[in-house]
């Protein structure tokens, strides 16, 4: 559950490729990690946070007979198509309530980028909090960005955390302390799901990234998408009409994650004003109205199982194509 990650690399682990060795370099970063991540832990801790961990994971452990990469508390998120596995690298625990606990710890570069960009450039990471909030049930996540060079440590408050812990946050030397909303998990359920379709057609969804970037650096699956010699380099179009549109388009599309987040962040609050003063529904005159009407579910069928049940030939009745469209994908370049 690590990021969600790429929809090619989720198909191949449950698919049961085998993944190329761990290289010396990326052992060495893993283990850089965890003396990072131990170091903000005795940070936090010395700050009077009580901060609980949980080494090695036995659940999977006796599982996957696998112990690499599966240390800390186990939390699963499972829907009818996909069972999600993560481990959280601790707890914090403050007056008698659980709150997640989650450390990166980046090279000089790669942490000036993110303060910049925070979680707007970084949506795996998002995405795995919003996994970990869900899988828990905690009303929050505490979220440490550790510089591996300088020391210093960006501290993200994500969901409902107390005032009296971020005060004691704000009091740890070479911090900066930052808020995030809650993030919506959909997108990451939905590449979920459609990972789960494309197994069951015995088919590897395509990659999500271009080969050489900083996602695919460190991966154990590259070589399935290293492209053959017979496959065609994409053209350089230099049209004035093209280069326009795809010049507006990048511009929407990252104003559109901005805003999306910041949607998200407002709409936690206004969501707060309905519960906590029992009002269903009210209204900001000249800007918005609001209506609550509590929490909700989506049905979804469970095909595999489906086919399992009755015969190809209901199946073929039950489940429907849906309208045809256009099959386009713009990745946006982070130059």
């Amino acid at each position: 559950m690590s990021g969600i990650g790429c929809q090619r690399v989720i198909a191949a682990e449950k698919m049961g490729y085998e993944s190329a060795p761990f290289t010396e370099a990326g052992l060495i970063v893993m283990e850089e990690s965890t003396i990072h991540e131990g170091l903000v832990r005795e940070k936090l801790r010395n700050a009077g946070i009580e901060v609980l961990e949980a080494g090695v994971c036995q659940q999977c452990l006796d599982e996957f007979k696998e112990s690499r990469g599966r240390i800390g508390f186990h939390v699963e998120y499972k829907t009818p198509l996909i069972r999600a596995i993560g481990h959280l690298d601790g707890k914090i625990l403050y007056e008698g309530q659980e709150y997640v606990w989650e450390n990166k710890a980046l090279g000089r570069f790669t942490w000036d980028g993110f303060k910049k960009t925070e979680f707007d450039e970084n949506i795996g990471y998002a995405n795995q909090i919003g996994m970990y909030l869900k899988a828990t049930g905690f009303p929050g996540a505490i979220y440490t960005v550790k510089s591996r060079d300088t020391g210093q440590i960006l501290i993200y408050s994500i969901g409902n955390i107390p005032e009296g812990l971020m005060k004691q946050l704000s009091k740890i030397k070479g911090t900066t302390l930052g808020h995030i909303a809650v993030p919506d998990i959909q997108p990451a359920l939905d590449k979920l799901n459609w990972v789960e379709l494309c197994i069951q057609d015995d088919t590897l969804p395509e990659g999500e990234y271009e080969l050489g970037s900083k996602e695919c650096r460190w991966c154990n699956y590259k070589f399935l998408c290293i492209r053959g010699e017979e496959e065609k380099e994409p053209d350089e179009v230099v049209d004035v009409d093209i280069v326009t549109a795809a010049m507006i388009y990048k511009e929407a599309y990252q104003a559109k994650q901005k805003a999306e987040s910041e949607i998200e962040e407002n709409k936690l609050i206004l969501l707060r004003h309905a519960i906590d003063n029992k009002t269903p529904k009210y209204k900001v005159p000249g800007f918005v109205n609001v209506s609550y009407s509590g929490v909700k579910t989506k049905k979804v069928v469970d095909t595999k199982l489906l086919k399992e049940l009755v015969s190809e030939e209901i199946c073929d009745k039950v489940i429907k194509n849906s309208r045809p469209w256009d099959d386009i994908r713009i990745t946006v370049s982070r130059k």
